[in-house]
């Protein structure tokens, strides 16, 4: 499964892993926006709603979408595939993996710029999707690798972030507003099962 970690950080689940975690989940305000991963000429889209209550990802076609929500509540994380009604719960304490980071982890909606990295710089101001954002440059001295933020401070997350190889992940069309409660719950209807991996 892509990017649950994300979901082990905001939740606090990856405390033990060499992380310091946000032990209240996510402290910004809530918001819905349009995650884009490019690499090379290749794009992939999802939509992202996050509030203090929660975590929603939605990615696929329409009537195939396959969802991840973690609600911040109850600490529980649930995969969900829509076509076949099927869901399946996350153990969090286990998606957070080992020794944290290198320059290809996901670290777009870290609450922190260069969370995990032991080397860090700040570059300075820059927009990104019409909001003023620090600029960072994180470096992990084991691998030599580095990756490049985008920290929102108004967000509290990172919004962009883009790794030496030219993968690039953001936000867009970030739209200020508290998603609805029930986005953050296992809908009625479905059954426990196995969710096929992305």
């Amino acid at each position: 499964m892509k990017r649950i970690w994300i979901w082990a950080v905001l939740t606090g689940a990856a405390a033990g892993a060499g992380v310091q975690a946000e032990p209240e989940g996510y402290r910004g305000p809530g918001f819905s926006a349009t995650r884009v991963e490019t690499v090379g000429g290749d794009s992939e889209t999802s939509t992202i709603y996050l509030s203090r209550h929660g975590m929603r990802e939605e990615s696929g076609p329409a009537g195939h979408r396959l969802v991840i929500i973690s609600n911040l509540d109850s600490g529980k994380t649930w995969v969900m595939d829509q076509k076949h009604r099927v869901y399946q719960s996350l153990a969090q304490a286990t998606a957070a993996a080992g020794d944290r980071r290198d320059a290809e982890a996901d670290t777009l909606l870290d609450p922190r710029p260069c969370m995990g990295f032991d080397l860090t710089r700040r570059l300075g101001q820059e927009k990104v999707a019409g909001r003023l954002t620090q600029k960072w440059v994180c470096g992990n001295s084991r691998t030599r690798r580095e990756v490049m933020q985008w920290f929102d401070p108004g967000l509290k997350l990172v919004i962009r972030e883009r790794t030496p190889h030219g993968r690039q992940v953001e936000l867009r069309d970030i739209r200020l507003a508290e998603p609805r409660a029930e986005l953050f719950r296992l809908p009625a209807g479905y059954r426990e099962g196995k969710v096929g991996r992305r």
